[in-house]
């Protein structure tokens, strides 16, 4: 029996098969490692297996994005290394983004307010993994800032002070 001890990384494999973070007695500088056992006995007989070390998954970091009400927040697309997926979950789906997903972020209206009322935001958590490893998530903003209320009243049987003072020294036709 080989007993394996050390750190190397997410993506370790021994003889074909992923062993998660543990792995042999070596550093954890990703590439590929040889690992020689020999038996005790009478008869000693050396075994050679290799070892493969990837790096952990990870995602870079992600640019905050503010909208208004109605415009569209751009795709968002993860990166970090090759073979990585990645999953995120979103705090407040009234911004109109699903509450979870895998994989990049397509552009969708920002939504939620209320025209004249506060903005509102979500924090999006993005969780990198490449099989049974899981990396360190990044989290980034996204804010839809209210509309304007543009609407107003008055009366149309009274004129603002400075027309009314006017109306004394003109006259219209209508």
């Amino acid at each position: 029996m080989i007993t394996l001890v050390g750190d190397f990384g997410c993506q370790t494999l021994f003889e074909g098969k992923r062993l998660g973070k543990k792995g042999a007695d070596v550093n954890s500088t990703s590439g590929t490692y040889a690992i020689t056992y020999t038996t005790n006995g009478n008869c000693p007989i050396d075994s050679t297996v290799n070892i493969a070390v990837g790096n952990d998954p990870i995602v870079n970091a992600i640019s905050d994005q503010t909208k208004c009400e109605g415009v569209p927040f751009s795709t968002i697309a993860f990166t970090g290394n090759p073979g990585t997926v990645f999953d995120w979950t979103n705090t407040n789906t009234a911004i109109g983004l699903s509450a979870s997903g895998t994989g990049d972020i397509q552009s969708f209206n920002a939504s939620g307010t209320i025209a004249g009322a506060s903005d509102i935001s979500s924090t999006i958590s993005v969780t990198p993994r490449m099989g049974s490893c899981i990396g360190i998530p990044k989290t980034f903003k996204l804010t839809v800032n209210a509309l304007d209320n543009a609407t107003f009243s008055y009366s149309n049987t009274s004129l603002p002070t400075p027309l009314a003072l006017a109306a004394a020294f003109y006259s219209w036709e209508w």
